[in-house]
């Protein structure tokens, strides 16, 4: 196994009312620490956070440990119990993800095809019916994650990956802004964040 690239980078970006007009913000960390907190996010008491993409398919981890409890790093990722990790645990030789997916779908099956299957899934998708919910159990701001480890954007973007086929890698369907337009009608705050604690799709499995 190469040794896998690191690229820590989380990026939170909340699009509200409140947002930062007039102030530019840097990526450096004496930048990021002088941005100030949205005023309304001290007032929200109950958020959602949303993980949702291609992961959601095979939907599929083995529930072993916890990361405040890991002491091997190396069998924690071959064993991880987030199915949001799929794509990097599926890269993994020997690992109960793998086993599953070649029993499952196939050796040969590609993990963004899992993508066709979303989209099939989610026609009778609404967003307003989720932002309905959230706002009857008092939530007060909703985070999307738009993209994970494994590179899939839930929004049609413009952006082409150089390792992929043009819009391979890019939902079709903006899931991110209709998510979005629905909270907000419900008077909710809402998020996007980026995972790539590595990129999955880059590199080659931890």
């Amino acid at each position: 196994m190469n040794k896998v690239l690191f690229f820590s980078f989380t990026l939170l970006l909340f699009l509200s009312s409140d947002a930062f007009a007039q102030n530019v913000f840097l990526p450096t960390e004496e930048s990021l620490k002088a941005r100030p907190v949205p005023q309304w996010f001290g007032k929200a008491k109950l958020g959602i956070f949303i993980h949702w993409g291609l992961y959601s398919v095979p939907a599929w981890a083995t529930p072993t440990t916890t990361p405040d409890k890991v002491k091997d790093w190396r069998a924690f990722y071959k064993n991880n119990p987030y199915a949001e990790w799929y794509l990097n645990t599926l890269k993994i030789t020997g690992s109960p993800t793998q086993l599953h997916h070649k029993e499952t779908y196939g050796a040969n099956y590609d993990y963004y095809t899992f993508a066709d299957s979303l989209r099939l899934k989610a026609s009778d998708w609404n967003a307003d019916s989720w932002a309905q919910i959230f706002q009857e159990i008092g939530a007060r701001y909703v985070v999307f994650t738009i993209k994970h480890h494994d590179g899939y954007v839930m929004y049609p973007s413009s952006i082409i990956n150089p390792f992929f086929k043009s819009n391979s890698i890019t939902s079709k369907r903006d899931f991110a802004g209709e998510i979005a337009v629905a909270v907000r009608k419900k008077g909710l705050n809402s998020a996007f964040i980026i995972l790539a604690v590595w990129t999955g799709h880059f590199t080659e499995a931890r």
